[in-house]
């Protein structure tokens, strides 16, 4: 990936409700682990932040992605933690049904996901899933 994503304006902390993390998603590096995804579940709600792009970043982060064959990017809810009353919608990557399968990441892949979640202030114990639990 290039410098377009260098500069980007952080919109804030919230929650994906009605989606939970799972590490369902065949990684398109390493065929014996899986990568982050996020997928419905009524009772859940996910961690996560969002960020302002342009058209052109967009575009960038949907090569980088794999979009259409790994990832497909999608409308889904957004709560900022700022504001909880206020639902908004922001587009993110859900895993192509033909790419989703049983497994784990790998404990590098894993690492870098829990130093962005330290870097933003989320806190580990959010994260429901056996996968990242396991890995602390």
């Amino acid at each position: 990936m290039n410098n377009e994503l260098v500069n980007l304006i952080e919109l804030g902390q919230a929650w994906i409700p009605e989606f939970r993390l799972d590490f369902n998603k065949q990684s398109k590096t390493n065929s014996q682990h899986t990568a982050a995804n996020i997928q419905f579940d009524p009772k859940a709600r996910t961690p996560a932040v969002a960020w302002w792009l342009e058209i052109n970043q967009i575009c960038e982060l949907d090569h980088y992605e794999g979009v259409p064959k790994h990832y497909l990017r999608m409308v889904v809810p957004f709560v900022d933690r700022s504001n909880p009353n206020l639902l908004e919608n922001v587009q993110a990557y859900v895993g192509h049904p033909d790419q989703l399968l049983n497994g784990r990441p790998s404990e590098k892949y894993l690492s870098y996901l829990k130093i962005g979640y330290k870097e933003h202030g989320l806190s580990l114990l959010e994260i429901k899933d056996q996968s990242f639990a396991k890995a602390d």
